[in-house]
């Protein structure tokens, strides 16, 4: 699997792609081919083009702002990713069961550096695909915010 810190991936989806990267471990995980980085950096770019992921908001020249680089419609990064899911909206707290046929990501805060850092979680709410190769310290020392659902389409 390609991590988001590949540096063969650019500087913005090393740094904001944790859940974009989520998704797409959802190809191989459900029996598809992996991404190679050129690849995926070619899907990236597309989504924020077609705006399924957003641009430069304030038009400031960079992307490191808020509400920059957040997806806007799951269910096009999904079909632009080529994955077999359809998104289940909200921010499901982590009590909401995980259903056999649905793939979770967990939204992971760390109170001491207040980051936010998306990983793929089985039904238990552990990970098992953390997009930071080696493992996030968000993940590690943080604990499970909320979950972004998605229900495997058949």
């Amino acid at each position: 699997m390609i991590y988001q810190t590949d540096r063969r991936l650019g500087r913005y989806l090393n740094k904001y792609g944790c859940l974009f990267t989520s998704i797409a471990f959802a190809r191989p995980y459900f029996g598809g081919r992996d991404w190679t980085a050129e690849e995926l950096r070619e899907k990236w770019d597309t989504a924020i083009i077609k705006r399924f992921i957003s641009g430069d908001l304030n038009l400031d020249g960079d992307m490191d702002d808020p509400g920059e680089l957040e997806i806007q419609d799951h269910n096009a990064v999904c079909n632009l990713l080529n994955v077999p899911m359809s998104y289940i909206p909200g921010h499901h707290v982590p009590a909401a069961p995980i259903e056999p046929n649905m793939f979770a990501i967990g939204a992971f805060f760390n109170p001491r550096t207040k980051f936010t850092h998306f990983a793929v979680i089985n039904r238990d709410k552990q990970v098992i695909f953390d997009p930071i190769q080696g493992g996030s310290v968000t993940c590690r020392e943080g604990y499970l915010k909320n979950m972004r659902l998605y229900e495997r389409n058949q």
